[in-house]
């Protein structure tokens, strides 16, 4: 059929044909976009089921959506800036009723009598890990190193294996990983180091440190990770969305640009690579 046979003219015809070559390459770029991604499954080492301690009626379903759409298969959950043993419930009932999708992290807070309590009772059950925070543990007391040093030897007593924790401080970092080696330490945002020389220290620290990784989520200069990720191992890196607050979408993104050529030079991801960073390192951790 031509463009005079269906009543349009030949301006017409030339510019609706454009348009419908245009689509194609588009849908065809974004499928050749998709069939780069991860060839494992995708699991997000970091997802609040809360924003800064807010939480509304159906943002546990809303975060399935967010996965969904991103191409995230599990994310290890937890919630904070609540009660230890409230955040615990909630994360609770966000595992029963996602299970496939959803791996617990316990969570505590010193300001709380029941702190050990709640450890003792992640111990007990089917929880993976434990969420801390410095900003919680400040309010444990005036040293902030004894107060995480106490937190920790109940988390080591009790055989926790997994801590998932936010320190900025590099020496406490380093000493707490270094004594106790038998926990398995995952330091997020990239280690919340400020500038390329302490990224590369505490990338270095992690590399030389058997029991020790990195998550990347919610870090604003992720035009380093293509250096941090090469200071720190592949193996070492994990990746983390830092949701709900963050979009799942745009963190896993940040990672996925390593396929492609930086201005920065870094070799490109490859497809085993990039496997790992997304979810094989942490399902080798978790034991999935």
């Amino acid at each position: 059929m031509t463009y005079k046979s269906k009543g349009i003219s030949r301006r017409k015809f030339l510019k609706s044909s454009a348009l419908t070559a245009s689509s194609i390459a588009t849908a065809t770029t974004l499928d050749s976009c998709t069939s780069s991604t991860s060839k494992g499954p995708v699991i997000d080492v970091h997802m609040h089921l809360e924003n800064v301690g807010n939480y509304w009626e159906g943002l546990i379903d809303e975060i399935i959506e967010q996965y969904d759409y991103a191409g995230i298969d599990k994310g290890v959950i937890f919630n904070m800036w609540m009660p230890s043993r409230e955040s615990n419930d909630r994360t609770l009932i966000g595992y029963k009723k996602y299970p496939d999708r959803f791996i617990p992290f316990g969570h505590v807070r010193p300001i709380d009598s029941d702190w050990e309590d709640e450890i003792k009772r992640i111990s007990d059950s089917n929880w993976k890990g434990i969420k801390l925070h410095q900003g919680e543990m400040r309010e444990g007391g005036p040293d902030l190193r004894k107060t995480t040093l106490d937190i920790i030897e109940k988390v080591a007593k009790y055989k926790i294996r997994i801590v998932l924790i936010h320190l900025n401080n590099y020496e406490q970092i380093d000493e707490i990983t270094r004594e106790f080696p038998e926990i398995i330490w995952i330091i997020p945002h990239m280690g919340s180091q400020k500038g390329r020389e302490d990224l590369k220290l505490i990338c270095e620290l992690v590399k030389n440190r058997k029991n020790m990784y990195l998550d990347t989520c919610n870090v604003g200069d992720y035009h380093l990770f293509g250096e941090a990720f090469q200071w720190a191992g592949i193996e070492k890196i994990l990746f983390g969305t830092d949701g709900f607050q963050c979009s799942p979408l745009v963190e896993k993104a940040k990672v996925e640009t390593l396929k492609l050529p930086t201005p920065y030079r870094t070799p490109r991801l490859t497809d085993e690579q990039l496997s790992m960073v997304l979810g094989g390192n942490l399902a080798k951790i978790l034991g999935l």
